[in-house]
């Protein structure tokens, strides 16, 4: 299905940007005690963690500390106040975070990290993660500059050269392997002249020699610009841009130029309109942001957004607005083209990005910011509730004896062991069965029901119940019939499905559809099925008798047949029959390699997975956020035995191990994968606190939610509409002052 529901017995198939501009905070004091940032040095900021030089020359840092990334020889976060790094209280000129590892560059040009070093990514030739500051080694003076990304790092040497160390499974070191390094290594072809260097998420960029732009690693959204979405294991020259770049920005599946004639150029992904050229399309190379033609004195470029800043000191802004890191006052989701900033209160002199905020030094010497706060990155001394949840968190009110769980697009639902049914989050269209269609942070009961319900399934707008004797009732959104019931669009409490005459024994819920699976193995849908839209259940023709499992995506659905085979049907624009071919909205096609074995299915959005014999774990369809296939079946790395069930959501996917462990891959961007970050991964990452104990797992649009032993929920990622159940949502659309200590900055500027 293409939202997650299972029950607790057994599966049913259901940034960034390296800021080195001119800007401060401090959460170092309670908000009583601070006063608006007025004189400023630098600040890096990222994900979860930030870092400043202070008046000294040391650095300090707040934030997420899982990995010790902020330096001060323990693990514990601080979240409301910052830490000295240790050994680092003077003589530092730069520092630089990642995803969980810090690096700082001395006065004199030597290079020192801390925090993880999974990947070395901390340079120091191993791989043991250091809780305060070590020596890179080979850099040990005349360092000209450095630039940390996810699990990598770079510098510019005394001689010019570029030099990568860390994470080079996409090759974003380009030294031309794909194997890591745990000490500097050159750049191949970048070894004097370079300008300037910037690390994305898994790729790179430079200024070379000249003022061309070179660029190498991951590929997939044409980041590299160099009119492919091949990856490369060594620089390539990026379209259009062989000489006259003055700045360069990676960010996450996308990048940004400013030229010497002022104009702004970006590349790579768009499906939110990072690229600012009013459209969604991705761009193999460089294309001009709408507007921006000249007058651009800086840039940035953040997740899935991107901001210029104007000669003036205006600053426009575009792409993804979902958490206000536009600074345009509202949260609409997203702006294809530049919309200028409102409320700073005075010109702004510079800007810098983090993942999903933004901050800008004013010609008044303040700091403001403004986007995501669930750190207290805007550092205007609070710490709003999280429009996320980066780590799995209690559902408040269900107690322990929770049988069931469905994640929706925007919603949640659970049934207890008797049979009670309650669901929370967005309730635009009455999906949370109470007659309303007020959203609810925390579980409601759902009224209407019978209360020997035995199964849930939970759709884009819509839910549906399962009760004994086949009693199926579904509520909700009614747009396309996906209620099974003629009674108009809705929204409506739980209705009667119509049309169904034999015992029906499994029901899956899709974007605006839902299928039947009776008890003689007859698969019958309802709503916008690849047979069109309307509220009386269909049954297409070779899926009468013998299917034992039915998953319904967003166009499309998936049977597991008698032997264990998979067959799909409806769209297949995406490769979700697992090839490239013609949709097939009449008739079943055959899933590639998978004619038997098959155990459990999940059909994701315009994806699927699948258990194998053994728990192998196989994904087909969409690759967007490597959340399926090549579009065939590929088993997901290290999830080549022993998984038990796997549930499939938008661009995201969960896996449960036979001990009860919880693994997620794909996008990240709201926290999904659970693992204390908002950083896509391309291989499964295990999401914290649930290596154990867990019963069930169920993937929705951009959250998830496990069922735990003891009969309790917990869920992670997106909270915009209270999916998560706890009881809390954010939002800071505005630009905010930022507070300080006095005494912790200099008092001079310094780019």
């Amino acid at each position: 299905m293409i939202f997650g529901s299972v029950p607790k017995q057994h599966f049913v198939g259901s940034l960034h940007l390296i800021v080195l501009l001119v800007l401060g905070l401090s959460m170092g004091e309670p908000a009583a005690h601070l006063v608006p940032l007025t004189e400023i040095d630098q600040l890096a900021t990222r994900d979860a963690h930030s870092c400043v030089v202070t008046a000294t020359g040391g650095v300090r840092c707040w934030g997420s500390n899982t990995h010790g990334e902020l330096g001060d020889g323990t693990t514990q976060a601080r979240r409301t106040a910052v830490v000295d790094v240790v050994g680092l209280g003077s003589g530092v000129a730069a520092v630089s975070t990642g995803r969980g590892h810090s690096c700082a560059l001395t006065l004199a040009g030597a290079v020192l990290c801390w925090g993880r070093n999974n990947f070395g990514q901390l340079g120091d030739g191993s791989t043991s993660q250091r809780l305060t500051p070590v020596q890179v080694s080979g850099l040990t003076s005349g360092v000209q500059a450095i630039a940390l990304g996810d699990a990598h790092s770079c510098a510019i040497t005394s001689s010019g050269a570029a030099a990568c160390w860390g994470h080079n499974f996409l090759g974003q070191l380009g030294n031309g392997s794909s194997e890591d390094r745990p000490t500097p290594g050159l750049v191949f072809g970048l070894t004097s002249g370079v300008q300037a260097i910037s690390a994305g998420h898994a790729h790179s960029c430079a200024i070379a020699s000249g003022g061309g732009a070179r660029c190498w690693g991951y590929n997939l959204g044409g980041q590299l610009g160099d009119g492919t979405n091949v990856t490369r294991f060594t620089p390539v020259h990026v379209s259009g841009l062989s000489s006259g770049v003055l700045a360069i920005q990676a960010g996450v599946l996308h990048s940004c130029a400013v030229t010497s004639s002022g104009a702004m150029q970006c590349w790579g992904n768009n499906f939110l309109g990072q690229l600012g050229d009013g459209s969604t399309t991705n761009r193999f190379t460089p294309v001009q942001v709408t507007g921006l033609d000249t007058g651009v004195a800086g840039l940035g470029a953040g997740h899935y957004f991107s901001c210029g800043l104007m000669s003036n000191g205006e600053l426009r802004c575009w792409g993804s607005n979902y958490y206000g890191q536009l600074g345009v006052g509202i949260q609409v989701s997203r702006q294809l083209t530049p919309t200028t900033v409102t409320g700073l209160g005075g010109t702004a002199l510079s800007i810098a990005i983090g993942r999903d905020h933004a901050c800008a030094v004013l010609d008044n010497g303040q700091a403001r910011c403004w986007g995501n706060n669930d750190h207290g990155q805007l550092g205007n001394g609070s710490l709003s509730a999280p429009r996320q949840r980066l780590e799995p968190v209690h559902v408040s009110g269900l107690g322990t004896s929770v049988e069931e769980i469905a994640a929706g697009a925007d919603h949640t639902c659970a049934r207890s062991a008797s049979g009670d049914v309650r669901c929370w989050g967005s309730n635009s269209h009455g999906q949370l069965g109470n007659g309303q269609t007020s959203r609810h942070f925390v579980p409601i009961q759902v009224a209407d029901l019978p209360a020997s319900v035995q199964a849930l399934a939970a759709g884009g707008r819509h839910s549906c119940a399962l009760a004994s004797g086949g009693d199926l009732r579904c509520w909700g959104d009614n747009q396309s019939g996906q209620l099974g019931h003629a009674g108009g669009p809705g929204p409506h409490s739980p209705l009667p499905v119509s049309g169904l005459t034999v015992t029906t024994a499994a029901i899956s819920s899709g974007l605006a559809n839902s299928c039947a699976l009776n008890t003689g193995g007859r698969v019958s849908c309802w709503g916008a099925t690849p047979l069109g839209q309307g509220a009386q259940p269909m049954v297409l023709a070779d899926l009468v008798s013998g299917m034992q499992a039915v998953s319904v995506g967003a166009s499309h659905g998936c049977v597991r047949t008698s032997a264990g085979g998979v067959r799909c049907w409806g769209n297949n624009t995406h490769g979700q029959f697992g090839f490239f071919g013609d949709s097939s909205p009449f008739a079943t096609q055959d899933v590639p390699g998978l004619g038997s074995g098959v155990l459990t299915i999940s059909a994701g959005f315009n994806h699927n997975c699948a258990i194998s014999t053994g728990g192998r774990v196989e994904c087909w369809g969409s690759n967007t956020n490597s959340q399926g296939g090549s579009p065939a079946p590929v088993t997901i790395f290290d999830m080549f035995s022993g998984m038990q069930a796997v549930s499939a959501g938008t661009a995201h996917n969960c896996a449960l191990s036979n001990a009860g462990e919880v693994r997620c891959w794909g996008n990240n961007e709201h926290g999904q994968l659970g693992d204390g970050t908002t950083t896509s991964a391309w291989m499964p990452v295990q999401v914290t606190g649930l290596a154990s104990g867990v019963q069930a797992v169920a993937a929705g649009e951009r959250h998830a939610c496990a069922l735990t032993s003891a009969g309790g929920v917990l869920c992670w990622g997106d909270n915009s509409s209270g999916q998560i159940g706890d009881g809390t949502l954010p939002g800071v659309p505005l630009p905010q002052t930022v507070l300080q200590s006095p005494s912790l900055f200099r008092d001079r500027f310094e780019q």
